[in-house]
Protein backbone atom coordinates (compact mmCIF):
# COMPACT_ATOMS: atom_id res chain seq x y z
CA UNK A 1 0.00 0.00 0.00
CA UNK A 2 2.84 2.71 1.08
CA UNK A 3 4.69 1.50 -2.06
CA UNK A 4 1.60 2.18 -4.37
CA UNK A 5 1.15 5.79 -2.65
CA UNK A 6 5.05 6.34 -3.21
CA UNK A 7 4.01 5.72 -6.88
CA UNK A 8 1.08 7.45 -6.93
CA UNK A 9 2.55 10.70 -5.56
CA UNK A 10 5.85 10.41 -8.16
CA UNK A 11 3.62 10.13 -10.54
CA UNK A 12 1.62 13.38 -9.80
CA UNK A 13 4.61 15.42 -9.28
CA UNK A 14 5.67 14.35 -12.85
CA UNK A 15 2.31 14.88 -14.08
CA UNK A 16 2.18 18.48 -12.53
CA UNK A 17 6.14 20.17 -13.58
CA UNK A 18 5.16 18.66 -17.24
CA UNK A 19 2.10 21.06 -17.08
CA UNK A 20 3.68 24.17 -15.75
CA UNK A 21 6.84 23.83 -17.65
CA UNK A 22 4.72 23.57 -20.89
CA UNK A 23 2.94 26.94 -20.27
CA UNK A 24 6.14 28.84 -18.31
CA UNK A 25 9.97 28.31 -19.36
CA UNK A 26 12.27 29.88 -16.80
CA UNK A 27 15.63 31.55 -18.12
CA UNK A 28 19.13 32.85 -16.64
CA UNK A 29 21.92 34.48 -17.89
CA UNK A 30 24.55 32.83 -20.24
CA UNK A 31 27.17 35.29 -18.37
CA UNK A 32 27.46 38.08 -15.74
CA UNK A 33 25.38 36.71 -13.51
CA UNK A 34 26.09 37.91 -10.61
CA UNK A 35 22.98 39.77 -9.54
CA UNK A 36 19.71 39.10 -8.93
CA UNK A 37 15.95 41.00 -9.72
CA UNK A 38 13.95 42.28 -7.10
CA UNK A 39 11.89 39.05 -6.90
CA UNK A 40 15.41 36.90 -6.81
CA UNK A 41 15.99 35.76 -10.59
CA UNK A 42 19.45 35.63 -11.67
CA UNK A 43 20.53 38.62 -13.60
CA UNK A 44 23.31 39.75 -15.31
CA UNK A 45 25.24 42.74 -14.10
CA UNK A 46 27.15 45.44 -15.49
CA UNK A 47 28.96 48.29 -14.60
CA UNK A 48 28.79 51.14 -16.63
CA UNK A 49 31.26 54.24 -16.56
CA UNK A 50 34.04 56.31 -18.99
CA UNK A 51 37.57 57.21 -18.10
CA UNK A 52 37.39 55.93 -14.76
CA UNK A 53 34.24 58.00 -13.82
CA UNK A 54 31.50 55.62 -12.84
CA UNK A 55 28.21 56.06 -14.43
CA UNK A 56 26.36 53.37 -12.39
CA UNK A 57 25.50 49.97 -13.14
CA UNK A 58 22.62 47.76 -15.37
CA UNK A 59 21.14 44.10 -14.08
CA UNK A 60 19.09 42.52 -16.86
CA UNK A 61 16.73 39.01 -16.42
CA UNK A 62 13.82 37.66 -17.42
CA UNK A 63 10.96 36.83 -15.28
CA UNK A 64 9.85 34.05 -17.61
CA UNK A 65 8.70 33.42 -20.66
CA UNK A 66 4.97 32.24 -20.80
CA UNK A 67 1.46 31.32 -22.69
CA UNK A 68 -1.59 32.95 -21.47
CA UNK A 69 -4.38 33.51 -23.70
CA UNK A 70 -3.16 31.57 -26.46
CA UNK A 71 0.10 34.55 -26.92
CA UNK A 72 3.20 33.78 -25.96
CA UNK A 73 5.21 36.57 -23.90
CA UNK A 74 8.82 36.75 -23.16
CA UNK A 75 9.06 39.22 -19.96
CA UNK A 76 12.58 40.75 -19.55
CA UNK A 77 13.38 43.29 -16.91
CA UNK A 78 15.89 46.23 -16.40
CA UNK A 79 16.82 48.00 -13.28
CA UNK A 80 18.99 51.24 -14.11
CA UNK A 81 21.70 52.37 -11.01
CA UNK A 82 21.96 56.06 -11.65
CA UNK A 83 25.06 57.64 -9.94
CA UNK A 84 25.70 60.62 -12.16
CA UNK A 85 23.90 63.94 -12.53
CA UNK A 86 22.58 63.47 -15.44
CA UNK A 87 19.39 60.95 -16.72
CA UNK A 88 20.39 57.50 -17.92
CA UNK A 89 17.72 56.56 -20.39
CA UNK A 90 16.53 52.93 -21.97
CA UNK A 91 16.46 53.13 -25.66
CA UNK A 92 13.09 51.12 -25.62
CA UNK A 93 12.49 51.72 -29.42
CA UNK A 94 15.61 49.64 -30.61
CA UNK A 95 15.40 46.93 -27.83
CA UNK A 96 15.21 44.00 -29.27
CA UNK A 97 15.05 39.85 -28.98
CA UNK A 98 17.42 38.21 -31.19
CA UNK A 99 18.55 34.69 -32.23
CA UNK A 100 15.91 33.52 -30.74
CA UNK A 101 16.33 29.76 -30.98
CA UNK A 102 13.78 27.53 -30.86
CA UNK A 103 15.78 23.96 -31.86
CA UNK A 104 14.64 23.88 -35.44
CA UNK A 105 14.47 27.39 -36.64
CA UNK A 106 16.08 30.40 -35.12
CA UNK A 107 13.88 33.54 -35.22
CA UNK A 108 15.14 37.43 -36.19
CA UNK A 109 14.35 40.95 -34.77
CA UNK A 110 11.46 40.33 -32.34
CA UNK A 111 10.33 44.22 -30.87
CA UNK A 112 8.74 44.58 -27.34
CA UNK A 113 5.25 46.17 -26.73
CA UNK A 114 5.96 48.58 -24.27
CA UNK A 115 4.19 51.80 -24.60
CA UNK A 116 6.99 53.96 -23.81
CA UNK A 117 10.33 54.86 -26.51
CA UNK A 118 12.49 55.41 -23.27
CA UNK A 119 12.63 54.37 -19.43
CA UNK A 120 14.64 56.79 -17.32
CA UNK A 121 16.48 56.40 -14.45
CA UNK A 122 16.92 59.95 -13.05
CA UNK A 123 20.31 61.63 -11.62
CA UNK A 124 21.34 59.10 -8.26
CA UNK A 125 17.62 56.77 -8.79
CA UNK A 126 17.08 53.64 -9.18
CA UNK A 127 14.53 52.33 -11.64
CA UNK A 128 13.15 49.07 -12.65
CA UNK A 129 10.95 48.59 -15.66
CA UNK A 130 9.74 45.10 -17.07
CA UNK A 131 8.90 44.98 -20.93
CA UNK A 132 7.23 42.46 -23.13
CA UNK A 133 8.09 40.58 -26.19
CA UNK A 134 5.12 38.19 -27.57
CA UNK A 135 6.34 35.80 -29.52
CA UNK A 136 5.12 34.12 -32.90
CA UNK A 137 1.40 32.42 -32.82
CA UNK A 138 2.68 29.38 -33.20
CA UNK A 139 5.95 29.53 -30.71
CA UNK A 140 5.22 27.79 -27.09
CA UNK A 141 7.22 28.23 -23.97
CA UNK A 142 8.72 24.88 -23.99
CA UNK A 143 10.32 25.36 -27.84
CA UNK A 144 12.39 28.27 -27.05
CA UNK A 145 15.70 27.28 -25.65
CA UNK A 146 17.77 30.38 -25.79
CA UNK A 147 18.05 34.47 -27.40
CA UNK A 148 19.59 37.17 -27.38
CA UNK A 149 18.19 40.63 -25.55
CA UNK A 150 19.69 43.37 -27.66
CA UNK A 151 19.89 46.95 -25.59
CA UNK A 152 21.16 50.21 -25.91
CA UNK A 153 21.85 53.19 -23.07
CA UNK A 154 22.33 56.77 -23.22
CA UNK A 155 24.45 58.28 -20.57
CA UNK A 156 26.04 61.46 -19.94
CA UNK A 157 27.59 63.70 -22.81
CA UNK A 158 25.51 61.81 -25.45
CA UNK A 159 27.47 58.63 -24.31
CA UNK A 160 25.81 55.56 -25.92
CA UNK A 161 26.06 52.08 -24.44
CA UNK A 162 25.06 49.03 -26.21
CA UNK A 163 25.35 45.41 -25.02
CA UNK A 164 23.96 41.85 -26.44
CA UNK A 165 22.99 39.36 -22.90
CA UNK A 166 22.10 36.08 -23.88
CA UNK A 167 19.66 33.47 -21.77
CA UNK A 168 19.59 29.79 -21.55
CA UNK A 169 17.32 27.72 -20.11
CA UNK A 170 17.27 27.47 -16.56
CA UNK A 171 16.89 23.94 -14.93
CA UNK A 172 16.68 23.71 -11.28
CA UNK A 173 15.60 20.08 -11.08
CA UNK A 174 18.24 18.80 -13.26
CA UNK A 175 20.68 15.94 -11.42
CA UNK A 176 23.54 16.44 -10.76
CA UNK A 177 26.46 13.76 -11.23
CA UNK A 178 28.96 12.74 -8.36
CA UNK A 179 31.82 9.88 -8.56
CA UNK A 180 31.70 6.66 -6.88
CA UNK A 181 33.64 3.71 -7.56
CA UNK A 182 32.44 0.04 -9.53
CA UNK A 183 33.29 -1.47 -5.83
CA UNK A 184 34.35 -1.93 -2.57
CA UNK A 185 37.90 -1.44 -2.67
CA UNK A 186 40.39 0.89 -3.57
CA UNK A 187 41.49 -0.48 -6.98
CA UNK A 188 38.41 -0.59 -8.94
CA UNK A 189 37.87 2.71 -11.25
CA UNK A 190 35.73 5.41 -10.75
CA UNK A 191 32.52 6.60 -13.17
CA UNK A 192 30.09 8.99 -12.93
CA UNK A 193 27.13 7.99 -11.04
CA UNK A 194 23.59 10.50 -10.74
CA UNK A 195 22.00 10.76 -7.71
CA UNK A 196 18.27 9.17 -7.98
CA UNK A 197 14.93 10.70 -8.07
CA UNK A 198 13.50 11.21 -4.68
CA UNK A 199 9.69 11.79 -4.02
CA UNK A 200 8.20 14.03 -1.36
CA UNK A 201 5.28 17.28 -0.61
CA UNK A 202 6.45 21.18 -0.08
CA UNK A 203 7.19 24.30 -1.77
CA UNK A 204 10.32 25.17 -3.48
CA UNK A 205 11.93 27.64 -6.46
CA UNK A 206 11.14 25.76 -9.39
CA UNK A 207 9.38 25.39 -13.20
CA UNK A 208 5.68 26.32 -11.77
CA UNK A 209 4.36 29.20 -10.29
CA UNK A 210 0.90 31.49 -9.84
Amino acid sequence: MLRTLQITAVLSALLVLSACSASRRYFRPAERANAQSPEGSSAAEYELGQDGAPWGEVRVWVDEVARRDDVTTAHVGFELENVTDEPLRLDVRRLRINDLDLGDRVLGSIETGYPEPVATASPHQVHVVRLPFVLPDNVEPADVRSFNVHWWLQGPQDWTYEQHTRFVVHRPFAPRPYFRPYGFGPYFPWRPYFYPWRYGFGFGYGWCGP
